[in-house]
């Protein structure tokens, strides 16, 4: 078995794609092919591009401008269907300025486009993994997914529930094991700031228009709708656990949610499925 991966930047992180074929056939016109497809989202889809249809909607004084892609409309309608799902917790305008960022579910809807592509082609039985800017999907043969992890975790449990408590010794990652699913995460740790003890990052709160205040760090999601779950993972960091428990049972998706202060929680779902491990995280989600 061979196998082949590709390395891209695009919408604003790096990409990766690794298929393991015994194919006689390389699937470089895949990768080649998928690849354009994160090319041509990103000039479409990105607020930092002037002529990218997003900008050109928000620069629309009413209504939709004309030369609209269909998967753009696609993407704008599912992320109105999870604003009213999620009771406006999750909005792609926040702020209420009139400016539409899709950063909080683009990269999930191109995972899930890319694996429709993927299971179509001579390649659809082969062991993949998609890594698009820690959006992951897994196809194929079971895996163990690293999740990035702010704290120190040592695993334990309440009899309904895991629960993961901080540790200061021996600080192992958490790995979840994934077959033919998407694992999504959205954090407050990666674009934060501190302002007299306040903490600014970039999950806004639509109610209030600032950073959202709940006592979460971040939020792991594992399902097979990349999209859904890519909107709901933002939701879930406003809402809290308690609220967006529901959000989850109703779509089969499983969540492991870390708090500020070091504890964590993950659904029913996901007992057997987490393991700790001693090494280091370079290449945690």
């Amino acid at each position: 078995m061979r196998r082949f991966e590709t390395i891209f930047r695009a919408m604003g992180t790096v990409n990766s794609i690794s298929i393991s074929s015994c194919n006689k056939e390389t699937p470089d016109v895949l990768l080649t092919s998928l690849r354009e497809a994160m090319f041509e989202a990103d000039d479409r889809l990105s607020i930092f591009k002037p002529e990218s249809e997003i900008s050109r909607i928000n620069r629309a004084s009413s209504g939709i401008p004309d030369g609209i892609s269909e998967e753009t409309m696609d993407i704008l309608r599912i992320a109105q269907a999870c604003k009213e799902e999620t009771c406006g917790l999750f909005d792609i305008d926040p702020k209420k300025n009139h400016i539409l960022d899709l950063g909080g579910i683009a990269k999930g809807y191109m995972l899930d486009k890319a694996v429709e592509q993927i299971r179509k082609s001579s390649f659809s039985g082969c062991d993949v993994m998609l890594n698009y800017g820690g959006s992951i999907a897994i196809m194929g043969s079971a895996d163990w997914i690293r999740i990035r992890n702010p704290f120190h975790f040592s695993g334990v449990t309440d009899g309904n529930s895991i629960l993961l408590s901080s540790s200061p010794k021996n600080p192992p990652a958490i790995e979840v094991c994934c077959k033919n699913e998407k694992i999504i995460t959205s954090g407050i740790y990666e674009n934060f700031s501190k302002d007299a003890g306040t903490i600014r990052h970039h999950i806004i709160d639509p109610r209030t228009g600032r950073s959202s205040d709940t006592d979460l760090v971040s939020v792991t999601l594992i399902g097979t709708c990349g999209t859904k779950m890519d909107a709901l993972a933002t939701a879930c960091i406003v809402a809290g656990i308690r609220e967006s428990l529901s959000w989850l049972r109703k779509h089969n998706i499983e969540g492991i949610y870390i708090r500020k202060d070091g504890s964590a929680f993950a659904t029913e779902g996901l007992r057997g499925r987490i393991r700790f491990v001693n090494s280091k995280e370079e290449n945690a989600v």
